[in-house]
Order: structure tokens, then C-alpha cells, then sequence
């Protein structure tokens, strides 16, 4: 149901095309939610295979105070589409001093080459403390197995979806953070589900795309709709306020674009 995967390679361009980010596509493509580590580089443009695909859901990595780890990979892929998705628990980037504080404790195994190669970090006779963005992966892992458990009729999409508009803003762009950090309760059980989670473009300053936003509510009570926008991003809505009734879903036009004598470069905003 969920292949999670604290691994990956750095192919260039980080364009989501190579072999193995199509492999995982292609997993997503059969019913498969795939969750992948976004890499440990610490610089934008780097996010590694499989994590630069399309349909995999890249996970970047936080402090235990809920910071940016400086390791943690940033996007965007090298064709311009946000990356990582979320960030999650990774731990810090210098455990040394207190593995156990400032790292991810997990269990380890006796003997193992990472219990052979680094027994500074070991925590006891069966724990180790490891930090970095596969650390972070199998957090969100298991938050998706625990939507699926809940929701056993998601796609790979909704719970990417789901665990985007869900998540905490840490004050970050988008291509670092993602949409914010994890939250595993309101992943499970919030009602409100907007897509897509993510949008990015190529403009020129001035220029202004439609776009539709699909807002849907899967609780059982009546919900009422806000609509707001921060950032550089200048996004017009047809409508300020919606109600959606339960298990419906609503769409709404709007326009997105940069406003006119912005500097060339990265603009970022949220809805």
C-alpha cells in the first residue's frame, strides 16, 4: 500500500525523468502511494530521484523545535514544479553532542554496519540515533498508513493532497518547506480537501493564469469556505466565500499571476 523510500540518487537534471522517478510514477499510476526523502544537499534545485517525480510524494526534513534542518534539499525541479511536498521529523544536522536529543531514535540492529560505523550514535544496546531526510521519510510513511486505514478508498493523489493541505506552516517558501509540516491527526481526520495542493508557473510579470480550485468536504456537517491569499503571488478569487455541504465538492475560478514590476527570479505565495 505505501512504499517508503530513504534512499535516492542525484540525477541530472533533478527533472523527474530519469528511470527510476518513471518507476515510481508508475507505482503511484498502479495504486501505490509513494513516499521518497528529498535529499540532504541543504541547497535549492537538488531534490534526489525518486523524490523529483511527479506523483511521489518528497518529504524534506525538520528540527525537533520544528525548523528547517539546514541539510534538508531544496526545490524547485529543474522543470519548475514544488518540491518537497511536506517536511517531517529528521532531526538535527550535528546529533554528536546528544544523539538522543537532537537526532531520530530508532531501533537498530546488533551488528549492523550503522551500529559497526557509528557506535557514537548509538543510544543503548538496541536504539540509534540517526538525522537527515531518511529519517524524516517513514514520519509521513505511516501518517499515510494511518489515512489509509481510515480512508482505505484514497488514492495515492488524495493523500498526497490530504497531508499538504493539512500541514503547518513553519513560515518558510515552498520550496523548502513544502506545505508546512506533518500534522498526523488532522491528516487523518480533516474533512476539507483542496486540489491541487500545489501550483507553479513560469511568467511573465503581469500575466495572470485561470485556474480551478476543487474544494470538497468529506465530513458530515455543512462547511463554509474563506478564501485568502499572502505572498508575492497576486491570486483573485470568483468568490470570497463558498458553503460546501457535506460529501460535495465545490469549484471555484480564479486568476493567479505576479503582479506587473516584480524582479525577475522566485515569487512565492500561499492560498
Amino acid at each position: 500500500d505505501v512504499i517508503s523510500r530513504s534512499i535516492g540518487a542525484g540525477f541530472w537534471p533533478p527533472d523527474g525523468t530519469d528511470p527510476v522517478a518513471m518507476t515510481a510514477n508508475a507505482a503511484v499510476d498502479a495504486g501505490v502511494v509513494v513516499v521518497a526523502a528529498a535529499g540532504n544537499s541543504g541547497a535549492p534545485f537538488l531534490i534526489i530521484s525518486p523524490a523529483s517525480a511527479e506523483k511521489v510524494i518528497a518529504v524534506g526534513a525538520t528540527t525537533k523545535q520544528d525548523n528547517i534542518a539546514m541539510y534538508s534539499s531544496e526545490g524547485p525541479t529543474w522543470d519548475h514544479r514544488i518540491k518537497p511536498e511536506v517536511v517531517a521529523p529528521g532531526g538535527a544536522a550535528y546529533i554528536e553532542s546528544d544523539p538522543a536529543g537532537l537526532g531520530i531514535v530508532s531501533a537498530k540492529a546488533p551488528g549492523s554496519l550503522l551500529d559497526i560505523w557509528l557506535p557514537e550514535y548509538s543510544v543503548d544496546k538496541y536504539y540509534l540515533a540517526l538525522s537527515g531526510t531518511s529519517m524524516a521519510t517513514p514520519h509521513v510513511s505511516g501518517v499515510a498508513a494511518l489515512m489509509l486505514q481510515a480512508h482505505p478508498d484514497w488514492t495515492p493523489q488524495k493523500i498526497k493532497q490530504q497531508l499538504m493541505n493539512t500541514g503547518m506552516d513553519l513560515g518558510y517558501d515552498p520550496i523548502t518547506q513544502g506545505a508546512g509540516r506533518i500534522d498526523a491527526k488532522l491528516a487523518v481526520e480533516g474533512t476539507l480537501n483542496v486540489a491541487p495542493a500545489a501550483l507553479s508557473y513560469i511568467a511573465n510579470p503581469g500575466s495572470y493564469d485561470d485556474m480551478v480550485l476543487e474544494i470538497s468536504n468529506s465530513g458530515k456537517k455543512k462547511m463554509t469556505v474563506t478564501f485568502s491569499s499572502t505572498g508575492d503571488v497576486d491570486v483573485k478569487f470568483q468568490k470570497d466565500t463558498i458553503t460546501v455541504e457535506p460529501g460535495k465538492t465545490r469549484k471555484v475560478k480564479v486568476k493567479i499571476g505576479v503582479p506587473a514590476g516584480v524582479s525577475a527570479g522566485l515569487h512565492y505565495g500561499s492560498i
